[in-house]
Parts: structure tokens; sequence; C-alpha cells
């Protein structure tokens, strides 16, 4: 398996993640239903929670109001923009947690089709799930600094612009757009195998950081190039299935016209055109995990600590002649150079 004897450039890993996308594309599907249910899960409570404090608190409250007015009602009760505020972490926590946990039960699931166990989707999960909290944590970490530093650059563009310093705030503001993109694109490269690293290597919070940057460092236009390219196939995936789902809308309506008062049989036509367009975006939202662990596996094979799963399969397929090669050594990685021959002793 070349995938685990040399270091695989943007192109090959697109190439290989595109082919195990195809293979396992319903399996994969099916996480994906699964993060759907839990987010559902989260949010249909919060959301009926939010609606019954409304009530109670606002008895007067009609959703035919105004936009300026329901936020004057809602504005003049401390104690609902508390729970409504409480609610809302609650709501946008659950559905982090439930997406985390899904990225690395795919992880799991990948990494193990590639070392040739045929693991469940249920034991994907169950294994994700003991390495909930610390991925948990490491994503919560990554989000508030992002929204502290981007918090802390809007508060000073607009102290700048309070003070008549318009064109200070227009180049501030400009330092903090690039600033974020910059960090963004770091985060996106030098962190991109995390979760596989805390799944599978069992690593906690900065110990998965660390682990997660040795495996790209040194090889940063390589791994910058395929995320992009992962990046642009998963939007391209996303306006597929856009247009998929435009052309099943339009052809439902033509149904419906059709079948103009026969009430069970629109009902149908349309449960119908629901299914299809959900089924269309779990497909084009399936692929976007495959890269990252993929990269997790064959980083790990080529530039890791040599212990774990991967790195036993990996030692099997290296001891062959054809070992893996970094683009940046001609020596084979984790290999003992042959010495030189002897000159020719012909006269």
């Amino acid at each position: 398996m070349d995938l685990l004897k040399r270091f695989y450039d943007a192109f090959d890993l697109i190439s290989e993640s595109v082919n195990i996308f195809i293979k396992n594309i319903w399996k994969l599907c099916l996480f994906q239903l699964i993060l759907f249910g839990a987010a559902l899960v989260v949010f249909v409570p919060c959301f009926i929670a939010a609606l019954a404090l409304v009530a109670l608190r606002l008895p007067g409250f009609n959703p035919n109001m105004t936009e300026e007015v329901m936020v004057q009602m809602i504005a003049s009760d401390p104690v609902l923009i508390v729970s409504l505020v409480i609610l809302l972490v609650i709501t946008a926590a659950g559905t982090i947690a439930a997406g985390v946990i899904k990225k690395a039960a795919v992880s799991r699931f990948i990494v193990s089709k590639i070392c040739g166990v045929d693991i469940t989707i249920k034991e994907a999960f169950k294994q994700s799930f003991s390495r909930a909290w610390p991925l948990f944590m490491l994503t919560l970490v990554i989000i508030l600094f992002f929204v502290t530093f981007l918090t802390l650059g809007s508060l000073l563009i607009a102290v700048f612009a309070s003070m008549g310093y318009n064109a200070l705030a227009v180049f501030f503001g400009f330092i903090v757009f690039a600033a974020i993109v910059f960090l963004a694109v770091c985060f996106l490269v030098y962190l991109s195998p995390l979760t596989a690293v805390v799944v599978i290597k069992k690593k906690n919070m900065f110990d998965a950081v660390k682990y997660s940057y040795s495996l790209v460092k040194g090889f940063f236009s390589s791994t910058f190039g395929y995320m992009i390219l992962a990046v642009l196939i998963s939007f391209g995936f996303s306006m597929a299935a856009g247009f998929i789902n435009m052309f099943i809308q339009g052809i439902g309506a033509v149904l419906i016209a059709i079948f103009n008062g026969i009430t069970v049989l629109q009902l149908v036509i349309g449960i119908f055109m629901l299914i299809c367009i959900v089924a269309v975006n779990l497909i084009a939202q399936t692929y976007s995990d495959v890269p990252t662990a993929l990269l997790y596996v064959n980083r790990e094979a080529v530039l890791g600590d040599k212990s774990g799963e991967i790195a036993d399969l990996a030692a099997k397929y290296q001891d062959e002649e054809d070992v893996n090669v970094l683009p940046s050594d001609p020596v084979p990685f984790n290999k003992t150079p042959r010495p030189p021959e002897p000159p020719s002793q012909d006269i």
C-alpha cells in the first residue's frame, strides 16, 4: 500500500481521498445522518424552551410584531435575556460537540478501513466518545481564541473610528482581517491531523497539538495545497447538491401541479422530495472529514513516532524494497543508507 510507504503530495492525497469516499459513501452518509439527528435532539428542546420562556415572561408577545418592538420587549426583561443566552450557549455547545464526535468517529472508521479492520459505525462512535472531552476542549479553545481576537480587534477599530481616525481605523481593520486569515491558514494546516491524533494516538490537549504540528512541520506548502483542494472539492459537492435540489424542487412542483386536488398524492410527492433533498445534501457533506483522516494516516506512517497501529502496519510495507522516501530527503525514511561501493580495481 503506497499510502503507508511513501510521502504523498497534495494530488496523491486528493486522488486517494476521493477513492475512499466513493467506496464508503453510504456508510459515511450514515455518520452525517447521525450528526443531523444529534443536532436536532439538541436544537428542538432548546427552541421549544425559548418559545415557552417568551410566552411566560411576555404575555403580550405577538409574532406579527415588528422586529424593533420585539427587541424592545425582550430587552426589557433581563431574566429572559439571560435565559435565552443560556439556551443559545447550550445549543451551540451541543452542536459543536456533536460535530466534533462525528468527525472523530469518521477518522476512526477510515483509519480502521485502511488498516484492514472492518469496524462498525457503532464501534467508531464508541471510541470517539471515549475521546470526546479533549476533542471538545481543544475545539472550544480554538473557537474562543478566534472570537477573542476578533472582538478585541473590532473594539480597537470602533475606538479609532469614534475618535475620528477613520483612515487609521480602516488600516487597522485591514491588519486584523489579514491576521485572522493568516491564523486561520496556520490552524487549517498545522492542526489538520489533530482530530485523528486525539482519537488514534490518544494524546491529550496540547500534547496532541504538538504532535499534530510535528506531522506537518517542514511540509507546509504541500499540506496547504492539499487542504485547499479538499475545500474546493467539498464546495464543488455542495454546489452540485444545490443544482440537484433545484431540479428536484422543479420536478416536484410540476408533479404537484399535475395532481392538483389529490391531497394524498401531493403529500407523498412532498415527502419524497424532502427525502431526496436530504439525501443529496448528506452525500455532499460527507466528504469533508475524509481528507484530514487520510492526511493523518500518510503523515503518521512516514513522519510519525513509529508507534501505534499505523506504524505497525506501515512497518510491514516499509520492509519491502520500495520503502517510503521523503521529497526533501533522498535517503529512505528511517532506513540506514547503503555505504558507497568501493572504487573499481580494474586497471
